[in-house]
């Protein structure tokens, strides 16, 4: 239950005609703080948040960039109209999410290099931010070593597979 208003007050007259001089809120009047009508507090991180989050939808710079990697995935991604396979979209936004980092981080960092303000936390920053964009395009196979790689071990598992199925259709016949 909230304190009556009187409370917050001195009980001296002239010291309490000062404190609302200094206090719209004490007085009744809105502040930048103060809630307004139909409006829900929450936190800012979310947990536990009443109002929902804004959009399902992805920033206009990660709808981009996912749209960018989409063009640049192979044809082993798609299905046969041409589109991302939908077991691949995950991965192309998750990397698209790591791009856009890097991009902002690099933004950030030539800013503060333009002011005089770069720091070498911010360069280090930097290129963790890089280098987690970098493993994500590994992971995903979308570097050409990773491509590479990926193709290999595809066929070396292909030619498994069918030396093992020759050695059981051989046993059986």
């Amino acid at each position: 239950m909230p304190r009556d208003r009187g409370s917050y007050t001195s009980k001296d007259p002239a010291r309490r005609a000062a404190q609302l001089a200094n206090l719209p809120n004490l007085r009744g009047l809105p502040t930048s703080t103060s809630v307004q009508a139909g409006e829900a507090r929450s936190l800012k991180h979310g947990a536990r948040s009443r109002e929902s989050q804004r959009s399902p939808e992805w920033s206009p710079a990660v709808r981009e960039a996912i749209a960018d990697l989409e063009q640049r995935v192979g044809q082993e991604l798609r299905q046969e109209d041409g589109t991302l396979a939908p077991w691949a979209v995950p991965s192309v936004e998750a990397v698209a999410l790591q791009r856009v980092a890097a991009m902002r981080v690099d933004r950030y960092l030539a800013d503060a290099e333009a002011r005089g303000g770069l720091t070498p936390g911010d360069v280090d920053t930097g290129s963790k931010v890089a280098e987690r964009y970098h493993r994500a395009l590994e992971r995903e196979a979308l570097t050409l070593r990773s491509r590479i790689e990926a193709a290999a071990g595809a066929v070396d598992a292909l030619a498994a597979w069918s030396e093992r199925r020759g050695q059981v259709g051989g046993d059986s016949a």
